[in-house]
C-alpha cells in the first residue's frame, strides 16, 4: 500500500476511511493535501471502494480547506 504523508488509509469491503494524523490538532498541511489527491486518485482507480470517510485521530480535527 502506498504511504499517503499524514494520512492513514484502511478499507472495509466497499468503504475506505481515511483519518488524518498530524498531532496536536490534525491539520491539513501541503504534504497531506498532496497526498488527499493522490490517494483520491488512487481510490478512483479501485472499483471496489464506493465511498470515502475522512476524519481525524484524536480529539481534534481542523478543516480550514473546501475539499
Amino acid at each position: 500500500m502506498t504511504d499517503y504523508a499524514n494520512l492513514k488509509l484502511s478499507i472495509d469491503g466497499h468503504t475506505a476511511t481515511l483519518t488524518l494524523n498530524n498531532p496536536p490538532a490534525h491539520t491539513w498541511t501541503m504534504d497531506s493535501l498532496q497526498a488527499l489527491k493522490q490517494l483520491v486518485t488512487d481510490l478512483n482507480a479501485n472499483d471496489e471502494v464506493y465511498a470515502l470517510i475522512i476524519h481525524g485521530d484524536g480529539e481534534k480535527f481542523f478543516q480550514q480547506v473546501p475539499i
